[in-house]
């Protein structure tokens, strides 16, 4: 439903696709990866792009493959640095 009310003629809605997926797939909370406005971003609490690391892993039948490790600056639980 999301997904078919976006705009991808617009990066705006290739930013959201992108911000749903990475949240989807990282499991996180919306406020561990989101801010609610520009002028609110803490670097010593939001993620940041420094924050994320590409990989290369060796999957269990012996393929290399890409991922990307995601360190949270901050995670509600501990309320100091995350994962």
């Amino acid at each position: 439903m999301l997904l078919q009310g976006l705009d991808f003629t617009t990066f705006f809605g290739y930013a959201v696709w992108a911000a749903v997926l990475f949240g989807f797939w990282g499991l996180f909370r919306g406020g561990e990866f989101t801010v609610e406005t520009q002028n609110s971003f803490d670097p010593t609490i939001h993620i940041k792009r420094s924050d994320v690391q590409d990989v290369m892993v060796t999957s269990i039948e012996g393929k290399v493959v890409r991922g990307r490790i995601c360190h949270l600056p901050w995670d509600k639980v501990s309320k100091h640095r995350g994962a």
